[in-house]
């Protein structure tokens, strides 16, 4: 395994676990801070960019798993996403 942040980032976003994904888009900043101004730009922009299909299965996962939860505390059974709140 590599000591890139960089490295590890695109293994994790690039993980068939949407959950692995999810978590990993979450330290999107930290990772872009480690690498520098100059490598987020050059490096992590163009392969989110060339990754967001992935990275839009990640943040569906996220909202279904939001909506999940606003139904259980509502007493819902199933997940209900609707256009307004």
């Amino acid at each position: 395994m590599s000591d890139s942040p960089f490295d590890f980032f695109r293994q994790e976003t690039s993980n068939i676990d949407v959950e692995i994904r999810t978590e990993a888009m979450k330290k999107v900043a930290l990772i872009a801070a480690l690498m520098g101004p100059d490598k987020s730009r050059n490096e992590m922009l163009p392969y989110l960019l060339s990754n967001t299909y992935n990275l839009t299965l990640s943040v569906v996962w996220l909202l279904i798993s939001i909506q999940t939860y606003i139904n259980s505390q509502e007493g819902r059974v199933r997940p209900s996403i609707s256009s307004h709140g």
